[in-house]
């Protein structure tokens, strides 16, 4: 058995309204509050290994959690790439590009950026990749993004595509997956 604690970044510093996924954002000015509440949550877990995109609100949230362990990072594990859409406010993106993204974003992309079926090949590669390094009867921690949280939820649960933002998973959400076998995991929804 194989546990996989995924935990989405906190409160990034942007105003809401603006387009943003790969962008490199600070974290908010109430952190520190959302750090306690993810370490209840998570209630102690030392794990084995802890991996984290690079961005900053990802990887100070890592190091505030585990000061004291190594922290692997993996850019597979970064938010979408917006291309030119990236922090630009939704509403000032032309609505015809917005219109055709949005009717096929599996395989669409925003300019110079990257479809959610690209994503969801590196986040789903870089989750196998990181399974093959863990040992059995361990704990590993992953910081990530809620697109990437999505495309693991997509492939364990079976997800279609169309339904994935139907999930809430708010700043700090953590789910847990446990595999037990090639064929056989569990989903558990800790913090939404």
């Amino acid at each position: 058995m194989k546990q996989f604690y995924i935990i989405r970044h906190t409160t990034p510093q942007i105003d809401q309204g603006i387009c943003y996924g790969n962008s490199d954002l600070n974290v908010h000015s109430n952190f520190k509050n959302e750090i306690i509440d993810i370490k209840n949550t998570i209630n102690g877990i030392i794990p084995e290994l802890i991996y984290s995109s690079p961005l900053r609100r990802c990887s100070k949230l890592a190091q505030s959690l585990f000061p004291e362990s190594t922290i692997e990072y993996d850019k597979d594990l970064m938010e979408m790439n917006f291309g030119k859409w990236e922090m630009k406010k939704w509403s000032d993106i032309d609505k015809n590009d917005l219109d055709l993204w949005g009717g096929d974003f599996m395989n669409q992309s925003p300019p110079n950026g990257e479809s959610f079926s690209r994503l969801y090949n590196r986040a789903t590669k870089s989750f196998e990749n990181i399974q093959s390094l863990t040992k059995d009867d361990s704990t590993t921690i992953i910081i990530t993004h809620s697109g990437v949280m999505r495309c693991l939820l997509m492939k364990y649960l079976e997800i279609p595509y169309t339904k994935l933002f139907s999930l809430q998973l708010n700043y700090g959400a953590i789910i847990q997956i446990t595999l037990f076998s090639s064929d056989y995991h569990q989903i558990k929804i800790l913090k939404g």
